[in-house]
């Protein structure tokens, strides 16, 4: 008779986490703006501005270059698994020239 106890969402106990972090991160903001004159809000917009170049950045470069080599990486894909097969073994009557095995030799 064994019931497990009833399983509560936990949406209620996140929501309340990201209130704290906010209201806590808020007002260390704030603080840090008050004594610093504003210089934190600058370096908070530099490090945006800069995420922002980023962002800017894979969106155009990244994905374009992404298409450009996705024929090169298909070939590539394709030789690895060629390799990783294994090859056909000629048959026991085929005539093999066993002198070659070492390599060509000069005479």
């Amino acid at each position: 008779m064994d019931q497990e106890p009833e399983r509560r969402s936990q949406s209620r106990e996140n929501m309340l986490a990201v209130a704290l972090v906010c209201l806590v991160g808020g007002m260390m903001l704030f603080f840090l703006y008050i004594i610093s004159f504003g210089i934190v809000g600058n370096v908070l917009a530099g490090g945006g501005l800069i995420a922002l170049v980023g962002v800017f950045h894979y969106l155009v470069w990244g994905r374009a270059m992404s298409e450009e080599v996705t024929a090169e990486r298909e070939a590539l894909r394709r030789q690895d698994l060629a390799e990783t097969l294994p090859k056909p073994k000629p048959p026991a009557d085929a005539i093999q020239d066993l002198s070659r095995i070492q390599g060509i030799q000069k005479k």
